[in-house]
């Protein structure tokens, strides 16, 4: 599976629960359905780390390798540094 696969993969069943609450919320202020409880997906803590040495290279080939988009070494770089989550 390609890594464009998992991220719209990823990205459609976002839109999907994203949609399905929407159209929850306008059938039950419509009063055509009852109070819905579902459960939120849920994610599993991470288990695979790099270590200090790989971070530390990744971080240099962000800050350093032209022939990388700028859009994508930036985003590297504060993943790396700062822990942000992708979305």
């Amino acid at each position: 599976m390609s890594a464009h696969t998992c991220f719209t993969t990823g990205t459609d069943s976002i839109r999907r629960a994203y949609t399905s609450r929407r159209r929850r919320a306008w059938a039950r202020g419509r009063g055509l359905v009852g109070e819905l409880e579902v459960p939120r997906a849920r994610i599993a803590a991470p288990s695979v780390f790099m270590t200090d040495e790989e971070q530390a290279e990744q971080l240099h080939r962000c800050l350093g390798d032209d022939s990388l988009p700028l859009d994508v070494r930036t985003a590297g770089a504060l993943t790396l540094l700062f822990g942000l989550q992708h979305t």
